[in-house]
């Protein structure tokens, strides 16, 4: 079986290569950390492209999230917790089509506040364990395959 050629791609064809169409907008994709799940990360992102093409509003807020200037972040979820909360009132999103089922976004919500890592700065502090503490939450937070 032949791969499949682009039109004009091939040295052969007298058609010019059609020249895409730009546009100053941009999607960035950042890579979770090494305890992300691939499959929940990559479904995620295909859900906030297809929010992205279908919502009406949303050259709106790409021109209102635009970081060119440097100024007025907004700013992510600092805790489990607080990445439960935006979860919780965006799930519907999510939910949308069947791609993320309900018992899953309850697993995760139950996942994220049972960590209760809202006072693990306090843990690490500066009384003198903060290696020993610090070691402790990478064992128990951190976790890789």
């Amino acid at each position: 079986m032949r791969p499949l050629q682009i039109s004009g791609a091939s040295s052969g064809s007298p058609e010019p290569i059609p020249e895409p169409g730009t546009h100053a907008q941009t999607v960035e994709f950042r890579l979770g950390d090494g305890s992300a799940d691939v499959h929940l990360l990559l479904a995620g992102m295909a859900v906030a492209a297809r929010r992205g093409l279908d919502d009406p509003g949303s050259l709106q807020q790409a021109e209102r999230l635009n970081a060119a200037d440097g100024e007025d972040f907004e700013t992510l979820p600092t805790s489990c917790a607080e990445s439960a909360d935006v979860l919780e009132a965006e799930r519907e999103v999510f939910e949308a089509d069947g791609v993320f089922p309900a018992a899953l976004i309850d697993s995760v919500l139950a996942g994220l506040r049972g960590d209760d890592d809202d006072n693990d700065d306090d843990e690490v502090g500066d009384s003198g364990s903060g290696d020993a503490n610090r070691e402790e939450l990478i064992r128990r937070h951190w976790h890789v395959g």
